[in-house]
């Protein structure tokens, strides 16, 4: 392995001056603000090196569910996460978690990708219990909630058995591909239901999209129960809440001119 550092030149590392050898498979390489190197190996667990000093972090000397380590993330609260085939992991900077199909409502415990959009989500991509299995092979926890999604058309054999390429972009949509074959999915949690409505839903129009200013919210028809308007910004802050009356023809105003946001009505109907 090889880094090029600050000054230009190459810095090089083997057996020799590192805990790397013949057969090590890493899998991903996560870099903290601080420099801190992780390493995602999928039989001996993970490397971690600060520049100075390697460590090997595996089942017997930390809170690691598993050495076979698929893939690393960090979230915006700067836990580290490790996708695991027995389940997710979680490091604070002191301590280990394991989040399972157990513990939680993760689907599958062979976790393979994690990443993280800027509204609080987690997307989790995973292989099924038994390969091949039809269904979803991604999940999205926000609000403390697993929802499973099922990629259009997603071949359910044993080569496609999870998805690669695993990315949130600036618009917080999900993109990924199948491991093998050709085809990439983007997920939009904005125009993409995860459920089925329980009612028809409610004719709402918002003017204009998309605005540097004020927003307008115009409801068409009558809902059945009053609705929560919620607005959130880049960072997934709350910036923003009303309720939005169940009367047809009522419009709201919400000023959107400071910064890019993420707004969101929500009730049985919406």
């Amino acid at each position: 392995m090889a880094r090029d550092s600050a000054d230009g030149q190459w810095q090089f590392f083997s057996d020799a001056n590192a805990p790397l050898f013949s057969g090590l498979y890493i899998r991903k390489i996560l870099i903290e603000t601080d420099g801190t190197v992780w390493f995602a190996t999928t039989f001996n667990g993970i490397l971690r090196y600060n520049g100075a000093v390697w460590e090997t972090l595996t089942v017997s000397n930390s809170g690691l569910p598993s050495n076979e380590v698929h893939y690393l993330a960090q979230a915006p609260d700067g836990i580290i996460w490790a996708a695991t085939s027995a389940g997710l992991a979680q490091f604070d900077g002191q301590n280990w978690t394991t989040v399972n199909s157990s513990n939680s409502g993760l689907p599958s415990d062979l976790t393979t990708r994690i990443a993280f959009d800027k509204a609080g989500g987690m997307y989790v991509g995973y292989e099924t219990a038994t390969p091949g299995t039809p269904g979803s092979r991604v999940a999205v926890l926000r609000g403390g909630v697993w929802t499973e999604l099922l990629p259009p058309g997603w071949e359910n054999f044993p080569p496609n058995d999870e998805p690669d390429a695993f990315i949130v972009d600036s618009q917080n949509r999900l993109w990924f591909a199948e491991f093998y074959d050709p085809g990439v999915y983007r997920y939009d949690p904005i125009l993409v239901g995860t459920e089925a409505p329980d009612s028809a839903p409610a004719s709402i129009f918002v003017t204009p999209n998309p605005t540097d200013g004020l927003l307008t919210l115009h409801l068409e028809t009558p809902l059945a129960s009053e609705a929560s308007l919620h607005v959130w910004n880049g960072l997934g802050q709350s910036v923003y809440n009303s309720i939005v009356p169940q009367t047809a023809g009522t419009i709201v105003s919400v000023d959107l001119s400071a910064a890019f946001y993420i707004l969101k009505a929500c009730n049985d109907q919406l």
